[in-house]
């Protein structure tokens, strides 16, 4: 599993840590700077980074526009 959050890596990774504490689980986290802000001030997570074919990503968000350049790849 792969982490993606718009949080800041400060207080994503104390809350990670606590949900996987032996780092078994995710195997990566990807934190705020790796989002990309829109004019409007939107943070999306733009999943052409992790090099993969976008058939085998999924991401669950509770923001739509999280994932608004990859909308089918999305689970709200």
């Amino acid at each position: 599993m792969i982490v993606f959050t718009a949080a800041c890596q400060e207080y994503a990774d104390p809350v990670l840590d606590l949900l996987d504490p032996e780092h078994k689980l995710i195997q990566a986290r990807f934190y705020r700077d790796s989002c990309i802000p829109t004019e409007e001030g939107w943070l999306v997570k733009d999943l052409r980074i992790f090099r993969k074919p976008l058939s085998q990503i999924a991401i669950v968000d509770n923001h739509v526009t999280s994932f608004a350049f990859q909308l089918d790849n999305g689970i709200p």
